[in-house]
């Protein structure tokens, strides 16, 4: 990481911006590299997530709010679960 930054300190924001693309691309940083790194960036509040993943949570998310508006239109009320409301 120190020849990619050119310089030996970098903050965790710093290798998230990178991103898990330009991270793969990194000369000798494996796979098992690569999750050390999204560990390390984990540990500091930060999730490393390829586009691949990405792009399939914005799907998913997408998915159940067409599910949801559907829902509705055909006269059920949705509710959050009650694991979420505190109830």
């Amino acid at each position: 990481m120190s020849k990619l930054f050119e310089r030996p300190d970098f903050t965790p924001e710093e290798v998230h911006a990178l991103g898990h693309a330009r991270l793969l691309k990194v000369s000798g940083l494996g796979p098992r590299g690569l999750d050390i790194i999204a560990d390390w960036l984990a540990a500091h509040g930060l999730l490393l997530t390829s586009q691949q993943e990405a792009s399939r949570l914005g799907r998913q998310a997408r998915r159940v709010d067409q599910a949801i508006r559907f829902l509705q239109r055909c006269g059920y009320e949705i509710r959050p679960p009650a694991s979420l409301t505190g109830d």
